[in-house]
């Protein structure tokens, strides 16, 4: 059973006393969503956002945010979210992504170059932070006009990090990528043409 984001986002407790009540919060949180995956990385920068789309938000969701909140409000709107709650949602959010970060992943293997990074991250494990290892797969051609567009995925390991020959072992060989057939005569046949004309 498919649900939608903003079903999960309306699963989550309100804290807000009811007279401090003047947004939905599930509406605040998904406009603050669409916001960062726009770019915002600031309340501010939130707050502008939603002040400019917030009509178009309405109407693509078909909800009521009756005007933008302030930076400083949407800040501690943002705030009092419940962290133990936040984790759940997060990883709620996770699974139903896993299909499209697995089919991401395997895109990027098929091209002829991947770039690799180990980056250490902490973790919350059994009430405690631990530093665990990721490795940020990437793919960018666009210095040389290659065929894989910029991308990134970050695989996790739960125990020690990753080794470049376990990195290596888990990368498959990468399989050609079809690509549109090209109607223009190659640069050989080209010539011959252009040589066949020159006799005649």
């Amino acid at each position: 059973m498919q649900v939608s984001l903003l079903e999960i986002l309306r699963d989550i407790p309100d804290h807000r006393r009811r007279e401090g009540k003047r947004f939905d919060l599930s509406t605040v949180l998904l406009y603050a969503i669409i916001a960062m995956v726009g770019g915002a990385n600031s309340y501010r920068q939130m707050h502008e956002f939603i002040r400019a789309h917030r009509l178009r938000l309405n109407d693509a969701f078909g909800l009521k945010l009756p005007y933008t909140p302030s930076y400083t409000g949407l800040r501690l709107i943002l705030q009092g979210v419940d962290r133990q709650t936040l984790a759940r949602w997060m990883k709620q959010t996770a699974g139903m992504l896993k299909g499209l970060y697995d089919l991401q992943l395997e895109v990027m293997h098929r091209y002829p170059r991947l770039f690799c990074d180990e980056t250490p991250m902490p973790v919350l494990a059994s009430g405690h932070v631990k530093l665990r290892q990721f490795w940020a797969h990437a793919t960018d051609d666009r210095p040389w006009a290659g065929p894989a567009p910029p991308a990134v995925a970050y695989p996790h390991r739960d125990n020690e990090g990753w080794s470049a020959r376990t990195v290596a072992r888990r990368i498959r060989r990468p399989r050609p990528i079809p690509r549109p057939a090209s109607s223009a005569p190659s640069a050989r046949r080209a010539l011959r043409l252009r040589k066949g004309r020159s006799r005649a």
